[in-house]
């Protein structure tokens, strides 16, 4: 009898004890979401770019045993890290995973960029008075930026753009290193022997942009890649 009211005294012991579980508090989650948000964006992130990872997880997680658990986070899907991102969370424990919890990261990128100081009509070539340089978020910035103001000073408005307004790529177009009718020195390469010749440029163009030019020695219009604002390099 009385190893039976011992028995029965265990097993109304092991029932009536409350079972124990490890606690992940809803800061370690957002902590763990933030430290894997900035080491995946370490690579690309660029000098004097700030980042900011808004997780809004407030719910402790319960697990049982007493393990100590173990955070891993992942990305579900891909894309640009620009704001609301869906991330998965597991709980691993001894190397097994335990629970799998869906959360979203409010991820932003800012930097300066150079914004319009003023009201700048289509036409209008920019000098640096009209430009400033302000903080940004530049995720929906799908049409590119300066980050510089000495980029675009000589630009032209391909449009009209609002004072505060960012001045996109499209919208700022870079000053034309080679004008029409200039002097230049046109080069060709081939075979390992490099060949000069003056010749005038017949139409504008950016550095990078192919042109056509007029050879000084034999009069031929030509096409070529300009260099800088004195040399075209002639296309094969």
């Amino acid at each position: 009898m009385r190893a039976w009211v011992g028995t029965a005294g265990l097993v109304l012991l092991a029932i009536g004890s409350p079972v124990r579980a490890a606690t992940v508090t809803a800061a370690a989650v957002v902590q763990a979401v933030d430290a894997y948000v900035r080491a995946e964006l370490a690579s690309d992130i660029a000098a004097g770019e700030r980042v900011t990872v808004d997780c809004r997880w407030q719910q402790d997680l319960q697990l049982p045993g007493l393990a100590e658990p173990q955070l891993e986070v992942r990305r579900v899907g891909q894309g640009e890290w620009s704001g609301p991102t869906v991330l998965q969370l597991t709980l691993m424990a001894a190397g097994r995973p335990l629970r799998h919890v869906s959360l979203t990261a409010d991820v932003r990128r800012f930097r300066l960029v150079v914004v319009a100081g003023r009201l700048i009509r289509r036409g209008e070539t920019m000098a640096p008075a009209d430009l400033l340089l302000q903080e940004r978020p530049i995720g929906n910035l799908t049409d590119g930026y300066y980050a510089d103001c000495g980029e675009v000073v000589g630009a032209r408005a391909s449009r009209t753009i609002g004072a505060g307004e960012v001045l996109s790529r499209r919208a700022a177009l870079p000053a034309a290193a080679v004008r029409r009718g200039a002097a230049v020195l046109l080069v060709a390469r081939g075979s390992g022997i490099e060949a000069t010749t003056e010749g005038v440029a017949l139409e504008d163009g950016v550095i990078g942009a192919r042109i056509r030019v007029r050879s000084a020695a034999s009069s031929k219009v030509l096409y070529g890649q300009v260099a800088d604002a004195a040399t075209v390099r002639m296309s094969p």
